[in-house]
């Protein structure tokens, strides 16, 4: 990365720090986002596990407040490590993204990087964040690192673990074609470990997501019990 590049790149991570900062302190936290922090703050770990079956989502961005809760608690707590988060995405995302300046500009001051991944402090930060590092350690080729932030991509909501699932079924159907072809592709003993670990923790995140039999939506109530239903449901 060039000089002049990167004081251009800390200068947009810069600006937006400001802007989102300031909206930050006028924002008014809504239900949804005090849900997350009351429930991680009034109970124990083996409760807060227990209740993500009501919650539809894993433990990723629940256990990062519970860290946070340890520090200060009080609910701007929350949202200044979500700030954090946006800050460091945004960073990285100008600094490694393969679009023009304007056009990184406009995504950083758009709605949804600087409003609904910053402000609103939710677990969708987290979770472009943990893409972001996805694909610059994918495209560096280090493996560990990439499924370490594929797994944490998992635990964050269900788009995060739609998005882990498919990443790892894209690169197996890439090996399925490569040996149809007959032709050369990687796939040594760190690929595999990788993919194993990856799997359990798709598996793991699926489970804390799996609605319990008494959750208050009808259909899951009468269906719960039908795997297909449940993961076609939580999909959609």
């Amino acid at each position: 990365m060039a000089v002049g590049s990167k004081k251009i790149y800390l200068a947009i991570t810069l600006g937006f720090a400001v802007f989102t900062g300031y909206s930050m302190l006028h924002h008014e936290m809504w239900l949804d986002e005090l849900q997350a922090w009351l429930l991680v703050t009034d109970t124990t770990l083996s409760e807060l596990f227990a209740l993500l079956h009501y919650e539809a989502h894993p433990a990723g961005w629940h256990l990062i407040l519970k860290c946070a809760a340890w520090i200060k608690n009080v609910p701007e707590t929350m949202q200044v490590v979500h700030w954090l988060i946006a800050v460091v995405t945004v960073f990285l995302f100008v600094s490694y993204s393969p679009f023009s300046r304007v056009e990184k500009i406009l995504f950083v001051f758009g709605y949804y990087q600087s409003y609904e991944y910053c402000v609103i402090s939710r677990n969708y930060g987290l979770g472009w964040l943990a893409l972001c590092l996805v694909l610059i350690f994918h495209q560096k080729q280090r493996i560990f690192l990439r499924t370490f932030f594929l797994c944490i991509l998992a635990h964050t909501n269900i788009f995060g673990w739609i998005i882990a699932l498919a990443f790892m079924l894209a690169h197996v159907a890439e090996i399925i074609l490569a040996r149809v072809r007959q032709t050369e592709l990687a796939f040594g003993s760190r690929e595999f470990i990788g993919h194993c670990i990856l799997g359990a923790a798709l598996a793991l995140s699926l489970y804390s997501m799996y609605p319990a039999g008494d959750f208050g939506m009808p259909l899951f109530a009468k269906h719960q019990s039908r795997f297909d239903f449940v993961l076609a449901s939580i999909t959609w």
